[in-house]
């Protein structure tokens, strides 16, 4: 992995990560699962969700000069 030099860039970087998380748990929810084990599947895709949301409001943010 390449040295993030700026916020952009470990914003992006955190994206695609979350991302490519998510889509895990999306292909592994189309497999058959025991029903605990789906559950917690959709639990854990769901907190990717929320990850993927909240590395978007911060590249908007950070694009609109806004610190939070």
């Amino acid at each position: 992995m390449s040295a993030i030099k700026t916020p952009m860039g470990l914003l992006e970087m955190a994206l695609k990560k979350e991302e490519a998380a998510q889509r895990l748990y999306d292909r592994l929810l189309k497999e058959p699962q025991a029903g605990v084990v789906r559950g917690f599947l959709e639990q854990l895709r769901e907190e990717e969700t929320k990850h993927v949301r909240m590395v978007q409001r911060k590249i908007v943010d950070l694009r609109l000069g806004k610190a939070r």
